[in-house]
């Protein structure tokens, strides 16, 4: 489950894309999110997908840790 940690920092690192990107004029656009769930339907995974450009970039909370160095991540893809 995210907590009102998780929703602060996904909002700020998408408003300051967006502000950065917007400076050199390459647009900035959510592409959607994605939950993985276990077999009892608890989410575990929480996806927020992201375009900049034409690139796609994937940021994740790992629901099941409590250590912010393990909780957060990202990917390009």
């Amino acid at each position: 489950m995210l907590t009102e940690k998780d929703s602060d920092l996904i909002n700020t690192f998408y408003h300051s894309i967006i502000q950065e990107f917007s400076k050199i004029g390459v647009p900035v656009r959510q592409a959607g999110t994605f939950e993985e769930r276990d077999n009892f339907g608890n989410v575990y995974l929480t996806l927020f997908y992201f375009q900049i450009g034409m690139e796609r970039f994937t940021l994740f909370v790992n629901n099941n840790m409590t250590d912010d160095s393990r909780r957060y991540g990202w990917y390009r893809g």
